[in-house]
């Protein structure tokens, strides 16, 4: 079982693409509910307002205790911004998990959106994947054990 963090942004196209394959999922609303789930998705929305959230629901050191576990955690957007060890543009809290510098919101303002085309390592292979870029951030420093995907 995979868990989705769903306090705040788009948790339901996450664990709806778990549900393409075949993966099952829980909607992770409370900390305790970590303890349901093998590994943990943390979608995308607004990186300020999770971390308020986190703190309100006291998530961070369940969060923490997932971590130090080894249990798989997962970011997207808002989410590597959390769990990035440095964060830019301005610094804030970050868990720290993930060996990566991010620069917050580095393609501009929502009307600097846009879509574009790439490929993603899976397996054997590259895939071609669609990306969709809405005021992201962008990766300014990997660590030495960090391997990009895409």
């Amino acid at each position: 079982m995979i868990g989705v963090l769903a306090l705040q942004g788009d948790f339901a196209l996450h664990r709806a693409a778990l549900d393409r394959v075949g993966v099952p999922s829980l909607e992770v609303r409370r900390p305790a509910q970590l303890d349901q789930v093998a590994g943990l998705i943390m979608p995308g929305g607004e990186s300020t307002t999770l971390l308020k959230l986190l703190d309100a629901w006291e998530f961070v050191p369940a969060l923490e205790k997932f971590h130090a576990a080894g249990k798989p955690i997962f970011g997207t957007c808002a989410g590597l911004i959390l769990l990035a060890r440095e964060v830019q543009s301005p610094s804030q809290f970050s868990l720290g998990f993930i060996d990566v510098a991010v620069e917050r919101n580095a393609y501009g303002r929502q009307k600097e959106s846009f879509e574009g085309t790439g490929a993603a390592e899976l397996g054997d292979g590259r895939a071609p994947l669609k990306m969709v870029f809405i005021r992201a951030p962008r990766i300014r420093r990997l660590g030495p054990a960090v391997t990009p995907l895409a």
